[in-house]
């Protein structure tokens, strides 16, 4: 690049942001003074115009942090450490603090991590500096954000304090008595004023080691971090070069820019932080919380450029372009192995709209080991790992030719290393911050092997967001499912799936979750994987008294699963109460989950479908039983997840998978896309204290009074028959679906009688239609209802 002119750093700051094509969201420029440039990039012959960059040596000399000398030498025999992190400072201005009734409230700063409380002697050692907090009321804005924090005592930061340098020291809170003596001292959870400060800009930046025509910029975000290190490595992990980083002080970014580091270098971070878990000021070596690939021992992160024309298969990105974009109640999931998917045709596949990718090697163990969320799905390391890249590329780009979207697993909920363990790597760079801690203890908060992310802070947010985003926009990937998205913060998970979906409109996000009686991600617009009723299984098919309110227990349940699951979907019960689905029992919690039919993902499982256990020794019976279970969530409201092997279905299964699939892709009304669409348009008849048993009657409505949105259709029937024998009905103007008409059982090939008689037989599930010719006819208008019947009332 000679002849290139920069005026200090900002002409090739812009000319490097302007050709950027890593797969990562758009952000602002780095600043001006964010970043070092390697001996290399600075040579006259290479970069002219404007002064060198003049680089501090960080290796000769410790940072030079200008505080004052220390009050008081801490007594050896005396020493004890803080074993509480109850104080939270929230805003540069604000510290929340249960000090009780006390004289005054203290904060204090040691550079060097030498403070100390004792106990007996009642008194704190080895401060620096220290200030006296004033009592505050707690704003409003502020307990909203913090509301297990809403009760504690407020109490302001004096505007004198260098808060960004005491931020890299060690920090306490002290409650004095009268007498001076500090009677309760504790650390201080810094995670909010972090966000305070430095959030607005640095959540505009990139980060990473990102590949430029010009060379290598890495930034990392270390705001507490007294000194950062880059050290190069060659593919025999022999040290090349090591540089000092640069902090700019607004964003706590550390950046370097290196023309020395092309795609395929190995490279990590030294970081000297403060660190709350050991009390000490520590040094460590970290890979790159944004790292694309490790080396084979994960010790080295590797600069990788995804646009490198080895990562890149032959027509990447050239699937065509849909002119209208599917809903996410469109989607049919088929949860399919990598390997498995590498190897099929997608011409052999069910008519699905997705395949949802998964590692058949991961275990349970090893999904809590992730400590870098963007590191590629199904990544390996090394070279391998370079390889990995490009054949998932490869396998999506198949799939997506084929007309199939492609999804895959993702988890930003969990990582197993924290604290000060040797594999840790955030809380090495950032102490403290990334992960959800206990506000009286500061201990991480767990979810089994592993801590809990704290999403809720605004860089883990960023970690989040940035990993949805490179999914979409680096492997063409348009889902994903969440493990234990109920455990990430509700407006972080909203505002990253808004993200995402700016850029990829077709990209939805769905989680599979424990049982609760209500969603924890109803109205996030997150789908919650939802298991099916097994009770056309369970439940014998002779219905005498003995089990007939649990048949009508479990079918009321079955009608709020067809309304998509609904919180707020009305439905006359079996008790001939009026009920909204959030108050429908199923089992030991309730039927409806949802506020939106794209929140409910119905769960299809093959393997539990096929299994002998609620078989009866009619085999016929079983047949039909499954072809029932198999079709009860394929006729529901929200997006279908299957899971199983196909070659283990029968002919006669597969082709009643295949029909099923058909009839709900045949209309848009099986797929409605809002609460208020299934609330005005599906009913249910044969309802109330006074059905008649076995049977469940479903309508959806298209007619005259509601927006037509099935051109070919006024209305659908669904009705399935759990009875032991033929039931008939008389329901004028409907035909039998064309798909079942001339589908695989025979059963119903003679089921239409005259004068608009239909005869359904034993354990059945039939769809019936009204055929539109021309402008829409009356259709099948849902009942009234009688509000006097509702409960609980409202």
């Amino acid at each position: 690049m000679k002849g290139l002119i920069v005026q200090g750093t900002r002409g090739l700051l812009w000319l490097l942001l302007a050709s950027v094509a890593v797969a990562q969201p758009s952000f602002d420029a780095i600043p001006d003074a964010a970043f070092t440039e390697d001996d290399s990039a600075a040579q006259p012959d290479t970069l002219q115009t404007g002064e060198p960059i003049e680089v501090e040596d960080f290796f000769s000399a410790p940072v030079e942090l200008a505080v004052p000398e220390v009050f008081e030498a801490v007594p050896t025999e005396e020493a004890e450490g803080l074993t509480e992190a109850a104080a939270h400072w929230v805003t540069p201005d604000l510290l929340l603090y249960n000090a009780g009734d006390v004289e005054e409230v203290r904060l204090y700063y040691s550079p060097i991590a030498r403070l100390s409380h004792n106990t007996t002697s009642l008194s704190l050692f080895g401060a620096a500096d220290s200030v006296r907090l004033v009592p505050r009321v707690l704003p409003a804005n502020i307990a909203e954000r913090y509301p297990d924090l809403a009760d504690w005592q407020a109490w302001g930061v004096p505007a004198s304090v260098d808060i960004k340098l005491w931020l890299k020291g060690q920090l306490a809170v002290g409650a004095r008595d009268r007498f001076e003596r500090v009677l309760d001292a504790t650390a201080v959870q810094i995670a909010g004023v972090l966000d305070a400060l430095y959030a607005p800009r640095a959540t505009q930046m990139q980060l990473g080691a990102l590949p430029y025509y010009a060379g290598t910029v890495f930034q990392v975000w270390a705001p507490t971090a007294q000194r950062v290190s880059l050290f190069l490595y060659d593919d025999q992990f022999e040290l090349l070069e090591r540089f000092p980083l640069r902090e700019d002080s607004t964003s706590g970014n550390w950046s370097h820019l290196s023309r020395t580091a092309p795609h395929g270098r190995y490279y990590h971070y030294e970081v000297v932080a403060y660190h709350p878990t050991t009390q000490k000021i520590e040094t460590h070596r970290v890979t790159d919380p944004y790292s694309l690939n490790l080396s084979p021992d994960g010790q080295y992160s590797q600069v990788v450029d995804l646009d490198h024309p080895s990562l890149r298969p032959d027509g990447w990105m050239a699937w065509p372009t849909e002119q209208v974009t599917p809903a996410p109640e469109d989607a049919v999931l088929w949860r399919l192995a990598l390997p498995h998917a590498q190897t099929l045709q997608p011409r052999d596949a069910p008519a699905f709209t997705h395949v949802h990718l998964y590692d058949p090697e991961a275990t349970e163990h090893a999904a809590g080991q992730v400590r870098h969320f963007l590191l590629p799905p199904f990544a390996r390391s090394g070279a391998e790992g370079l390889e990995t890249i490009r054949s998932l590329r490869e396998t999506v780009l198949r799939w997506r030719l084929a007309g199939y979207r492609v999804g895959v697993d993702g988890d930003f909920t969990r990582i197993q290393t924290f604290n000060d363990a040797t594999s840790s790597m955030l809380d090495k760079i950032v102490p403290a911050y990334y992960h959800r801690r206990d506000p009286i203890t500061g201990a991480a908060l767990r979810d089994g092997c592993c801590a809990i992310t704290a999403t809720e802070h605004r860089m883990m947010e960023r970690l989040l967001t940035d990993g949805l985003v490179q999914l979409a926009q680096a492997f063409g990937f348009e889902s994903v499912r969440l493990y234990r998205a109920d455990q990430l913060h509700r407006e972080a998970l909203m505002r990253s799936q808004v993200r995402v979906r700016n850029q990829h409109p077709a990209f939805f996000a769905y989680s599979d979750l424990p049982a609760a009686a209500v969603s924890p991600l109803s109205s996030t617009g997150v789908g919650s994987l939802i298991p099916p009723s097994l009770d056309v299984l369970r439940l014998p098919s002779t219905l005498d008294f003995a089990n007939r309110a649990e048949w009508r227990e479990a079918t009321d349940a079955q009608r709020i699963a067809l309304a998509g699951r609904q919180q707020n979907y009305l439905l006359l019960t079996q008790t001939d109460r009026l009920m909204r689905g959030r108050n429908v029992p199923d089992g030991q919690f309730f039927a409806g989950l949802a506020n939106d039919p794209q929140e409910t993902v119905q769960a299809l499982d093959l393997n539990t479908l096929l299994s002998p256990d609620h078989d009866s020794p009619n085999n016929d019976e079983n047949e039909q039983r499954r072809r029932i279970a198999m079709g009860l969530p394929l006729l529901s409201q929200g997006s279908i997840h299957l899971v199983g092997d196909m070659s283990s279905l029968t002919a006669n299964q597969r082709s009643a998978l295949d029909e099923w699939l058909a009839i709900r892709q045949s209309t848009p009304l099986l797929r409605l896309t809002s609460q208020q669409q299934i609330a005005s348009r599906l009913d249910f008849r044969n309802v109330g204290v006074n059905q008649a048993n076995g049977f469940l009657i479903m309508t959806i409505n298209d007619g005259q009074g509601v927006p037509d949105l099935d051109p070919e259709r006024n209305a659908l029937m669904v009705i399935m028959n759990m009875n032991t024998r033929s039931q008939t009905f008389r329901v004028p103007g409907f035909q039998l679906h064309p798909v079942q008409a001339n589908g695989h059982d025979e059963r119903l090939h003679d089921i239409s009688q005259p004068d608009d008689h239909f005869v359904v037989p034993s354990l059945a599930l039939v769809v019936l239609e009204q055929p539109q010719q021309g402008p829409q006819g009356r259709g099948m208008p849902i009942a009234q209802k009688d509000y006097s019947k509702l409960y609980p009332a409202e």
